[in-house]
């Protein structure tokens, strides 16, 4: 394991850790019930996510998508709303 990831030289295969993953499922799932979000709480997701596209790198697309989400909120505690395609990109 380096910085976080494991490496596999034999098979030459990265992956998140086993623990890693469990919280960012767990994240995500939080997301997916809720109707409305701080700017605070979205990035701290994105951090997650940034992470985990190191080793998953077609999800950086949907990431992207979510971060156009805050353009509009300007500080930390205010709130904004997920839509449709948001949700259908944080269950795929």
């Amino acid at each position: 394991m380096f910085l976080g990831i494991e490496f596999d030289t034999v098979c030459f295969e990265v992956t998140l850790p086993l623990y890693k993953s469990v919280q960012l499922k767990s994240e995500i799932k939080k997301f997916q019930d809720k109707k409305a979000f701080t700017l605070r709480e979205l990035q701290s997701l994105f951090g997650m996510l940034n992470f985990a596209c190191n080793v998953v790198a077609p999800g950086s697309k949907s990431l992207k998508k979510l971060i156009n989400l805050t353009i509009d909120i300007k500080k930390p505690l205010h709130h904004g709303k997920l839509n449709l395609e948001a949700k259908a990109d944080l269950k795929a």
